[in-house]
């Protein structure tokens, strides 16, 4: 069987890192919500905030949002070079961003 490689314009590599980069600042607002929860506040990581020390907190947070960060610099860098994806290209780096980060979140808990 043969799947024809559509293209997408360069342009659309923009929106897409937008929109990674709104999922990651969603992910930033969730841990600053957490800090200001510290006080024994409710759970948001699977865990009380009394339970782990910041270290640990701010590490959970930076290896969930790793797999995002590094499609949407990929993305802006492309957007730059003017290089055209393919739909197949796209779809393939949004799944693994989106496999990386449930399966990096399941293993923090």
């Amino acid at each position: 069987m043969y799947f024809p490689d559509i293209r997408l314009p360069y342009f659309y590599n923009l929106p897409i890192a937008v929109l990674l980069g709104f999922y990651i600042w969603s992910r930033l607002e969730r841990l600053l919500f957490f800090l200001s929860a510290c006080d024994g506040g409710p759970e948001v990581f699977g865990v009380s905030a009394a339970g782990d020390p910041l270290e640990v907190i701010y590490l959970k947070t930076f290896l969930t949002i790793l797999p995002a960060a590094t499609a949407a610099v990929h993305f802006v860098q492309q957007f730059n070079r003017r290089n055209d994806l393919s739909l197949r290209e796209t779809i393939f780096i949004l799944t693994a961003v989106n496999i990386l980060t449930s399966l990096i979140a399941g293993f923090l808990r």
